[in-house]
């Protein structure tokens, strides 16, 4: 078996010192990811949290309390008319916003003889804003 003589690469060869352009490519990327660029969205329970809501849930469902509070469960449907029909089927202590059902039923009330507790007009139009970011 004939051996070929292998001969050390020179520096010239190995580009005299030059970063390779796909690592430069790669030390980008993982600065741009630390810095939180990259295009990601605002999901709807960061949203809620950054409105002084304390929710945590995915895409479809949060859940969580508002600032005031009061606890609920945010469904998100396909459509607004999807929505309406599951806020028909209960509609005490739920509320439509938009594509969204919030229920808010079960929470007790503020004293013994008050009504349950409820999501204030301002927190449900906070919900919105969350709701209707692109």
């Amino acid at each position: 078996m004939a051996r070929t003589k292998r001969t050390p690469l020179s520096t010239a060869d190995a580009g005299a010192g030059r970063p390779l352009p796909s690592l430069i490519a790669c030390l980008v990327l993982v600065v741009f990811a630390l810095a939180g660029c990259g295009g990601k969205r605002e999901s709807l329970a960061d949203c809620l949290n950054a409105k002084g809501f304390l929710v945590q849930g995915d895409a479809t469902v949060v859940r969580g309390t508002s600032a005031a509070g009061v606890s609920f469960t945010l469904t998100v449907y396909p459509s607004p008319a999807a929505a309406r029909r599951a806020h028909a089927r209960k509609p005490k202590g739920t509320a439509q916003v938009g594509a969204a059902v919030v229920d808010f039923s079960g929470n007790p009330p503020s004293s013994p003889s008050g009504r349950p507790a409820q999501l204030s007009e301002n927190a449900l139009a906070l919900i919105r804003s969350c709701l209707a970011r692109p």
